[in-house]
C-alpha cells in the first residue's frame, strides 16, 4: 500500500524512498512508500511529472499500491518527487466545476449519475428525476456565477464508513477521491456551457474560458 499524499497535503514536491522499478511490456513502473502523484480515477485524469530525473507520464492505482509509469528505471531509496504544478490546477479547477454543475442539476431534480473532469472532454450526466426541470446552458451559468460569488470553500470530511466526502460551504457534499481548489475564489465566472437531452438523461458539457 502507497501513502496518498496527495489526499492530505497540496505539496507539489516531496522526498519520498522508491522501493521499487520493475520492467512491464516497454515501460518502467515505479513504487513509493508515500506520493503526492493523484492517479488517474473518480472522472480525474492523473498527475504527471518527476521522480528524479524519470518523467512520470500517467499513474495508477491498484488496490491501493500507486504505480508510477516512468520512461526510464530509477534506483531505489530516496528521492525528489515532484509534480506539474499547473496541470494539477487545472485538474484541481474542472473537478471542482463538476461538483458545481452537479448541484445545480441536482438542486432543479435531476441526479448526477455520471461525470468525467479531463480537459477539453468535461460532462456530467444526470437522470430525470420525478419533478426535473428543463435547464438551459444559461440556466446553469446564471447558477453557477451565483454560486461562485458566495466564495464558499472546500469541506473535506469522512463519514461512518470511512469514505471521503467533498463539498463547497452548504452544498452537497459528494464522496470523492479527487483534488479540488479551496475555496470558489480560485474559480473562473464565465464557463463554456452546453446542455444536450437523450431520452430521461441530461448531458452537461462544460468548460474554463481560455482553457484550450
Amino acid at each position: 500500500m502507497t501513502s496518498k499524499k496527495y489526499m492530505e497535503t497540496e505539496a507539489t514536491s516531496i522526498i519520498a524512498n522508491v522501493t521499487c522499478c520493475l520492467s512491464q511490456r516497454g515501460n518502467y513502473i515505479a513504487y513509493l512508500d508515500e506520493t503526492i502523484f493523484h492517479p488517474q480515477g473518480g472522472g480525474q485524469p492523473s498527475d504527471i511529472g518527476y521522480i528524479g530525473t524519470a518523467k512520470v507520464f500517467k499513474v495508477e492505482d491498484n488496490q491501493g499500491t500507486i504505480e508510477h509509469y516512468i520512461d526510464t528505471p530509477i534506483d531505489v531509496g530516496p528521492t525528489q518527487i515532484a509534480i506539474n504544478q499547473e496541470l494539477r490546477v487545472l485538474h484541481s479547477k474542472l473537478h471542482s466545476i463538476g461538483h458545481l454543475i452537479g448541484n445545480i442539476g441536482a438542486s432543479f431534480g435531476w441526479s448526477p449519475s455520471k461525470a468525467h473532469h479531463w480537459p477539453n472532454e468535461c460532462r456530467v450526466e444526470f437522470v430525470q428525476g420525478d419533478n426535473a426541470t428543463s435547464l438551459t446552458a444559461e440556466d446553469f451559468q446564471k447558477k453557477y456565477s451565483v454560486l461562485i460569488d458566495s466564495n464558499a470553500e472546500l469541506k473535506v470530511e469522512e463519514n461512518s464508513k470511512g469514505q471521503r466526502l467533498v463539498s463547497f460551504g452548504d452544498l452537497k457534499a459528494w464522496s470523492c477521491g479527487g483534488t479540488h481548489v479551496s475555496s470558489f475564489r480560485e474559480l473562473p465566472n464565465n464557463l463554456i456551457i452546453s446542455v444536450k437531452y437523450k431520452k430521461q438523461k441530461m448531458i452537461v458539457r462544460y468548460d474554463m474560458e481560455g482553457s484550450h
